[in-house]
C-alpha cells in the first residue's frame, strides 16, 4: 500500500478521558499547530472540529484524527465526528506508548496526544479507521462485559462466604454442601447462617425445607427413588455433622457472623438471577441476530461466544488470521538476536481474548475429534500438555477467523482439507 504523503497531513491526536478531550494538531515534521482541552460535549467537539478544518484549509492539508480509544471515552467524539465525514483512525496503544517513551517525559494528557499524532503523521494509511459500531455488536460487547464484573464479584463474594462459615461452621459444612453456588446450599446457610440456629430445627422441619428448596432434586447422600426419604436423610447428615457445635452458646460475634453470613448468601443469589437474566438475552435475542455461529464449534459456548464477538465487533479489523492471532494472543511473539532464534508466550495482545482461547483449547481437547487427535499427536511427540494446549488455540484461532469471515457454520471437513493443505505447503 502506497502510503499518503505526510506533508499534506495535518495529524490530531485525540487523547481521550471521562470529562474531556486533549487534542493535539500538527504537521510535518512535528510542527504543533494547536493544543487544546476541549469538553466531552457533542457542542465543543464540533466547534473545535470547524477550527480545526478551518486551519488545515489555510495551509492546504487535509485532517486526519487519531484515537486510542474510539468505542467508550472517546465515543462521543467518533459519533460526532463520523457524521460529517471526517477521516478518525484507530492507533494501537503500543504504537503510541513507543513514542512516550522516546520523548521521555513524564505522563501528561499532552504528551499522550502528541504521540498519538506523531503515529497518524508516520503511518495514517496502515491504521485502521474508526467506523460507526454496529448496535447488536455494541450490545453484545457491553452485556458480556458487564456479566464478566458480576461473575467477578460473585467469585469474590463465594471466597468470603467459604471463610465465614469456615469460622462458624468449622470444616463440616463441606460435609453436605460442597458447592456453595447451589441454590439449596445459598438457601440453607440465608436461613441457618449459624449452627447454633439449627438447634430450633427438628428433623422434619429440616427436611420439608430441603426438600422444599431442593425441588427435590437432592442426591448427594442418598440414591433413594423418593425424594422426600433423601430429603431426610440429608437432613440426618447436616443434623450430625453440627451436633458438636449446637452446645456452644449464642454471642454478640455469632450474631454479627450471622449477618454477614446471611448478606453475603444473598449477594450471590442477586448475581447468579442477574447472570442468569444476561445470559438468556444473549442466547435468545442479540447473538442470533448477530449472523454468526461460534458455537457450531464444539468448546465455544455463549459466553465465549459472546466475548469473541464484543472484543473483535468485527474480523474485517484484522486483514489476516495471523493478525488474529497476534491479537487474540494465540501467536507467539518471536525473540531473535544474532544467530538465536526462538519464540515467547505473546504479553502485547488482548487477554481477555487469550485466556478465552485457552479454555475453548481445553474444552475442544476433550470433545472435538479433530482438536483431541492433534492434542494427542502433541503429546505423543513429548510436548508437555500446556505447549499442546496453546498449539491447539492457535489452530482454533485459524478456524474462529474462518467462521467469522463468512458466517458459516463450523465444518470438520473443510477444518481437515484446510490442515492438509497447509501440511503440503510446509512439506513443500
Amino acid at each position: 500500500m502506497k502510503c499518503r504523503n505526510p506533508t499534506v497531513v495535518l495529524a490530531v491526536g485525540v487523547d481521550s478521558s471521562k470529562f474531556s478531550h486533549c487534542l493535539v494538531a500538527m504537521k510535518f515534521p512535528e510542527q504543533i499547530l494547536l493544543e487544546k482541552q476541549v469538553p466531552n460535549r457533542p457542542d465543543a467537539i464540533e466547534k473545535i472540529d470547524v477550527e480545526i478544518n478551518q486551519m488545515a484549509e489555510a495551509q492546504g492539508l487535509e485532517v486526519i484524527y487519531g484515537l486510542e480509544d474510539s468505542q467508550t471515552y472517546g465515543r462521543v467524539f467518533s459519533d460526532c465526528l463520523l457524521p460529517l465525514g471526517r477521516d478518525l483512525r484507530e492507533v494501537n496503544p503500543l504504537k503510541s506508548n513507543r513514542q512516550k517513551d522516546f520523548y521521555g517525559q513524564d505522563k501528561a494528557d499532552p504528551i499522550d496526544a502528541q504521540a498519538i499524532a506523531v503515529v497518524v503523521l508516520r503511518c495514517c494509511e496502515t491504521l485502521p479507521q474508526v467506523v460507526a459500531p454496529d448496535a447488536i455488536l455494541a450490545s453484545i460487547r457491553e452485556t458480556e462485559r458487564h456479566l464478566w464484573i458480576l461473575t467477578r464479584q460473585k467469585t469474590q463474594n463465594l471466597n468470603k462466604l467459604h471463610m465465614q462459615l469456615t469460622q462458624v461452621y468449622g470444616g463440616c459444612y463441606k460435609e453436605f454442601f460442597a458447592n456453595l453456588d447451589s441454590g439449596v446450599a445459598l438457601q440453607f446457610f440465608h436461613t441457618y447462617p449459624t449452627p447454633q440456629i439449627l438447634n430450633r430445627a427438628s428433623r422434619s422441619k429440616l427436611a420439608h425445607f430441603l426438600y422444599k428448596s431442593s425441588k427435590g432434586r437432592l442426591r448427594r447422600h442418598s440414591k433413594h427413588p423418593d425424594p422426600k426419604v433423601r430429603a431426610k436423610q440429608t437432613a440426618e447428615v447436616v443434623l450430625s455433622a453440627v451436633k458438636c457445635f449446637q452446645t456452644e452458646p449464642a454471642n454478640p460475634v455469632l450474631r454479627l457472623k450471622a449477618t454477614l453470613i446471611q448478606q453475603l448468601c444473598q449477594l450471590v443469589i442477586t448475581a447468579n438471577e442477574a447472570i442468569d437474566v444476561l445470559v438468556k438475552k444473549l442466547d435468545t435475542e442479540l447473538l442470533p441476530r448477530s449472523g454468526q455461529k461460534l458455537r457450531t464449534l464444539k468448546g465455544i459456548a455463549t459466553i465465549q461466544e459472546a466475548r469473541i464477538l464484543g472484543e473483535i465487533l468485527t474480523p474485517d479489523r484484522f486483514h489476516s488470521r495471523h493478525a488474529f492471532a497476534k491479537y487474540n494472543g494465540t501467536a507467539p511473539a518471536k525473540d531473535a538476536s544474532g544467530i538465536r532464534h526462538r519464540h515467547r508466550a505473546r504479553k502485547a495482545c488482548n487477554h481477555r481474548l487469550k485466556l478465552t482461547f485457552y479454555f475453548i483449547a481445553l474444552s475442544a481437547a476433550t470433545h472435538d475429534p479433530i482438536s483431541r487427535a492433534y492434542y494427542e499427536h502433541l503429546l505423543s511427540k513429548g510436548m508437555p500438555k500446556k505447549e499442546a494446549l496453546k498449539r491447539v488455540a492457535r489452530r482454533l484461532s485459524d478456524i474462529v477467523y474462518a467462521m467469522l469471515k463468512t458466517k458459516s457454520a463450523y465444518n470438520p471437513r473443510i477444518a481437515l482439507a484446510s490442515m492438509e493443505r497447509r501440511r503440503t505447503q510446509m512439506a513443500a
